[in-house]
């Protein structure tokens, strides 16, 4: 098999994870596109930024790591109905070094992509590849001068892996390649060259930087003050609340009406609604229940 790449040659693969995350932060890579563009369903340019300018470590999730522990796999199976595929390395864009990428692999005339999902993702997925790997495939092939690319896919939930296994295929798209080139330059040289925070949507809040500290002020400080004494006072209204409402209930005995001379000034009625037992669901059905269940992080506010 001959392999041409028209774009720089490709840095041979990183020693070490630590090399190949240096690596990664000297340019703008398949995966950091769509979250820079803002079609990322995953990630942000928020999160790119952290990561390219050093403020957040780089840190594996476990279906990150569990995709990698299976990209021997899925590759093995690719090749067997295929050929070989070549590991390609670092490769940059000839014209522009800060566009970069580390394909899985490459054959004569497609880009492949091993990855590794749920059934129920992929379902989700409705014949179409996720606009993250979308985006991913067409920077791949932007940088390697290829037409085609294969998403190879394992669920790793399936029992059977002839079951599990699928394919799907994306091709080339010049038009939109050419509109994002430059914006994905512009964003590197105002937000990473110059090491300015980019925005973040009013209605998005960034993660904490575990271990990142900053120093307070005389403001902050008064804020933090009146704040405790609102939160005393929401307290104590709580607790005053929950009395008169007893006081109330307890009158009111099973009459679902409270009237003055025939005017309803209260109602304390039955409400019955209908509840997904998540804990029953789970003891039912256990083999179904992850598929069923979504990691959601947020921030929590604490005063010392």
């Amino acid at each position: 098999m001959t392999i041409t790449l028209p774009k720089e040659p490709p840095m041979p693969p990183p020693s070490s994870t630590s090399e190949w995350l240096a690596a990664r932060r000297t340019g703008i890579g398949g995966t950091d596109v769509a979250p820079i563009l803002g079609i990322s369903k995953w990630r942000k340019a928020h999160d790119v930024w952290l990561d390219k300018t050093g403020r957040r470590e780089d840190r594996q999730t476990l279906a990150m790591a569990t995709g990698k522990a299976l990209e021997p796999l899925v590759r093995s199976i690719y090749e067997e109905r295929h050929g070989e595929v070549i590991t390609t390395g670092l490769v940059r864009d000839r014209d522009n070094a800060i566009l970069l990428g580390t394909p899985d692999g490459v054959t004569d005339d497609a880009v492949v992509e091993f990855k590794t999902t749920t059934k129920w993702a992929f379902r989700s997925w409705r014949g179409v590849p996720p606009v993250d790997y979308w985006a991913q495939m067409q920077h791949y092939m932007m940088l390697t001068g290829r037409r085609q690319a294969v998403l190879a896919i394992l669920l790793k939930d399936e029992a059977d892996i002839a079951n599990g296994y699928h394919e799907m295929y994306v091709t080339y798209d010049p038009d939109w390649i050419g509109s994002t080139k430059s914006q994905l330059t512009e964003w590197w040289e105002t937000y990473v060259v110059a090491d300015v925070e980019p925005p973040i949507p009013e209605d998005e809040e960034p993660l904490a930087v575990e271990g990142l500290t900053i120093a307070s002020t005389d403001a902050i400080e008064t804020a933090l003050s009146d704040l405790k004494e609102v939160k005393g006072l929401e307290k104590q209204l709580s607790e005053r609340r929950k009395e008169l409402e007893a006081v109330v209930k307890d009158h009111m005995g099973t009459a679902d009406t409270l009237v003055n001379s025939g005017v309803a000034l209260a109602t304390y009625r039955n409400v019955t609604q209908e509840r997904f037992d998540s804990r029953a669901f789970k003891d039912a059905h256990p083999e179904l229940y992850p598929q069923y269940t979504k990691e959601i992080s947020y921030r929590q506010l604490v005063i010392k």
